[in-house]
């Protein structure tokens, strides 16, 4: 079972968010659905590294032209420039084509049935990454940083506290029913 995550933060969201489509991907039973989240996986990994070095060098400017302005920062703050020709560095370059690929670019049909160690990949590239860019600037990264799953679809498992609100003569066997359960 998960240990509880402590949400600190809409970042912590991002996060999570990308290691659940991660998750959705390694159950998803159809290329269709594996694909989509895949590539919301992606999504949501680019975004979070963009979004940890804004914040690890006080720039929010740094997505845009993403490379440059990260370098142009860096040489600002009188930090040592990035070694984007190796290691984690150049695997974000190869996570940022990806993404450019799926946001920006118009792919052939088969080109979007992307395969989950695409998404296996982000993430570790986007762990990576968000624990470099803390560590290159001195500081400690975020908490949310280690965590390493999240829960896919729901596997039936009703333990814990639940609630069930109803009405008066409803019926779960109708079609015209509708459940809603709090867990």
């Amino acid at each position: 079972m998960d240990k509880p995550k402590i949400v600190d933060g809409n970042h912590c969201h991002l996060w999570t968010d990308a290691l659940h489509m991660r998750e959705l991907a390694r159950q998803s039973k159809n290329k269709w659905d594996r694909g989509t989240y895949v590539r919301m996986t992606v999504i949501n990994c680019w975004t979070t590294i963009e979004i940890a070095c804004q914040e690890a060098l006080n720039e929010p400017k740094i997505s845009y032209s993403f490379k440059q302005n990260l370098d142009n920062t860096l040489r600002e703050k009188g930090l040592m420039p990035l070694a984007w020709g190796k290691g984690v560095w150049q695997d974000v370059t190869t996570l940022q084509s990806i993404r450019k690929s799926y946001a920006h670019q118009f792919l052939t049909l088969s080109e979007l049935f992307q395969e989950l160690d695409t998404a296996e990949f982000a993430v570790k590239v986007a762990r990576e990454a968000i624990n470099e860019i803390y560590s290159h600037t001195r500081q400690t990264a975020p908490g949310w940083a280690k965590y390493d799953s999240d829960k896919g679809w729901d596997n039936g498992d009703r333990s814990g506290t639940s609630l069930y609100v109803t009405k008066a003569g409803w019926d779960k066997s109708d079609s015209e029913s509708i459940e809603i359960t709090y867990l």
